[in-house]
């Protein structure tokens, strides 16, 4: 399916996403001063509403997926 070439294409790609976005938060961060990640004095705190309900979201939705699963498991070893 894949030959030599492609498998090496491949990894170069993933290799150099994976670069790209180790480096995307030394990007976004280059306008603010060092060691003052929301801004200068007078500015309002850092929001973190977004990233803590997306983490929360994310952690109810696993917690329903094991939840079901295991509701699964036990229906077919009654059965």
């Amino acid at each position: 399916m894949f030959n030599m070439k492609n498998k090496q294409m491949i990894r170069l790609a993933m290799g150099l996403l994976v670069i790209a976005f180790s480096l995307l938060p030394y990007i976004m961060m280059a306008q603010n001063e060092p060691g003052d990640p929301c801004g200068g004095p007078g500015l309002p705190a850092c929001p973190i509403d977004g990233g803590i309900s997306l983490l929360l979201a994310a952690g109810v939705g696993y917690g329903v997926k094991r939840y079901r699963d295991a509701r699964k498991k036990d229906k077919a070893a009654t059965v």
